[in-house]
């Protein structure tokens, strides 16, 4: 929890740069993946729309305030934050952003029921999708 709240801090220095997009992303993503919620670390209720939103900031809402953030929403948090980093960086310049962006849509798109139709499971499969095909022309293998 203390890693995510340094690298806010750091993200809070310079919001553009996409290296403190991805360190972030990659704490989250660890956090999403352990497969637990911890209430050391919380995130205000009012701006968890503002988080998962792809209309957000560029820093976007940061984890303050009360209330408990879930495994998917570290998860969510953590693609908010490599796609930013491949916004700023392009896929070819960032493969760090790319590979992390496909392990956060593949732990999503695991979550999420069979069944979701909703915009949010078609936006991380467009997302996914994204992530592989940059690899396939980077040639880099795919996890």
């Amino acid at each position: 929890m203390a890693a995510a709240f340094c690298c806010e801090e750091i993200l809070m220095q310079d919001q553009m740069h996409s290296g403190n997009h991805s360190r972030l992303a990659d704490v989250y993503y660890t956090l999403g993946s352990s497969g637990g919620t911890d209430p050391a670390v919380s995130a205000s209720k009012e701006l968890l729309p503002a988080v998962h939103g792809a209309g957000a900031g560029a820093g976007g809402a940061l984890v303050t305030g009360s209330g408990d953030l879930s495994t998917m929403d570290y998860l969510l948090l953590a693609r908010k934050h490599y796609t930013f980093a491949l916004d700023r960086q392009g896929p070819a310049i960032n493969p760090h952003g790319v590979y992390g962006l496909l392990a956060a849509a593949k732990a999503i798109d695991a979550r999420l029921e069979a069944r979701d139709t909703s915009h949010a499971a078609a936006v991380n499969k467009e997302l996914l999708k994204f992530a592989q095909e940059h690899l396939v022309k980077l040639g880099l293998p795919m996890l």
